[in-house]
């Protein structure tokens, strides 16, 4: 314990004490709430069509909106990027991001898909083959605390708006992640942006779909 003490200082005593079953650390027993939100992927093959980015751009968001709703929680900010392939310096380079500020607070996927694509159509450029888009959301607060302004939805449709989420959410959240998803998203398994997914392990603990089945006579 002395010598752990003097070579490793009082962090690496209280290491030791934790090991040997003695408290040191307060356990954090507040869920840490994420100030921003990134969801992005490299696409499988580049994409040039505005249209692929489009799709590429409402599944990110889609998952980036998930993740914020989990947190209990509502962004006022969206930010959207693409890039092409830095590495490929015999093709045209390009990026370029921007960030908007939207009418209200909101965790509603369908709202944060249309805003997202509004923004895209301002920076995409054609004529160049992406390899990289994604999204931001941050202005993050607590959907407890909501800030109603001129243009937030009346009650009803928020309540509307929070029930179509919870269920689309319990639904992927039982039988696997994008089970249901918006039509803006394409086939996410049939578009040239998806990654390549050839060598990704088995996720038997975490999808219904790949539990293996046992038959038994």
């Amino acid at each position: 314990r002395h010598w752990v003490e003097s070579k490793m200082t009082v962090t690496g005593l209280q290491t030791l004490l934790e090991v040997q079953g003695m408290p040191c650390f307060n356990l954090e027993k507040t869920p840490v709430t994420n100030k921003s939100i990134i969801s992005s992927r490299s696409f499988g093959k580049s994409v040039e069509s505005l249209e692929e980015l489009e799709e590429a751009l409402a599944c990110y968001v889609s998952r980036a909106a998930e993740k914020l709703r989990a947190q209990g929680s509502i962004c006022s900010l969206l930010s959207v990027f693409v890039h092409t392939n830095r590495f490929r310096k015999d093709l045209p380079q390009y990026k370029n991001h921007q960030t908007m500020r939207m009418p209200y607070p909101t965790a509603y996927t369908p709202d944060l898909i249309r805003y997202a694509r509004d923004i895209l159509k301002k920076i995409y450029k054609s004529g160049y083959s992406y390899k990289k888009a994604g999204v931001m959301l941050s202005g993050i607060e607590s959907n407890k605390r909501v800030q109603l302004t001129f243009f937030s939805p009346g009650p009803e449709r928020r309540k509307k708006e929070k029930k179509i989420m919870k269920t689309m959410d319990m639904i992927n959240g039982k039988w696997g992640s994008n089970t249901i998803h918006y039509a803006a998203a394409g086939l996410e398994k049939s578009g040239s942006w998806t990654m390549q997914r050839s060598m990704l392990s088995p996720r038997y603990t975490t999808c219904w779909k790949q539990v293996p089945v046992v038959l038994a006579n």
